[in-house]
């Protein structure tokens, strides 16, 4: 888990000292590209410096939600906490995904957020375009993006950056998808 500047640096530190034992042994290394999970706000917030640092990078959107809003998503008890669309959370999703498309870094997103149909069009609109997912959600996505243009998917993401509640932004994003 990435946490900060520090463990990028680490992580650069240790394949350079292996790729240097290597080269002593005669033996070749081929490129390696560094890439990163944002998973906790404190990678999230540096996002911009991170994007200089690594090749690529992909938002956990389930650990960043949970680490943001601090509500285990396995524990009932706080579920209520956890909340998918809470705003914080798509605003920092928002500026990890410029920050590394002003860099002309490859970013994608893994976790339940990348195969909601609700989501999609939102994540579109931030300039995401690579998302993960399992089978079972790619006949749905596909045909949501295929309903889109990339406009619109701007316009709803400029209007969810202005919600103040999870609750105006899932009825939002409803909304929308109603009218389609």
């Amino acid at each position: 888990m990435v946490s900060s500047l520090d463990d990028i640096h680490k992580a650069k530190e240790y394949i350079r000292f292996h790729r240097e034992n290597l080269n002593k042994e005669k033996k070749t290394c081929g490129e390696i590209k560094i890439g990163i999970m944002i998973e906790i706000p404190s990678i999230a917030l540096l996002a911009h410096h991170a994007a200089k640092e690594v090749d690529f990078a992909s938002i956990g959107s389930n650990d960043l939600c949970q680490y943001l809003c601090a509500a285990d998503r396995m524990n009932s008890n706080v579920e209520p906490y956890y909340q998918s669309y809470h705003p914080a959370l798509l605003r920092l999703m928002n500026d990890v995904i410029k920050a590394f498309n002003n860099a002309g870094k490859p970013i994608s997103i893994c976790g339940e957020l990348g195969s909601d149909p609700l989501v999609v069009p939102l994540l579109i609109g931030f300039g995401m375009r690579k998302l993960s997912m399992g089978d079972a959600s790619l006949a749905v996505i596909k045909h949501t993006i295929a309903e889109l243009s990339v406009k619109k998917a701007e316009e709803i993401a400029d209007k969810v950056l202005k919600c103040a509640t999870a609750g105006e932004v899932k009825s939002y994003l409803l909304e929308q998808c109603n009218k389609e």
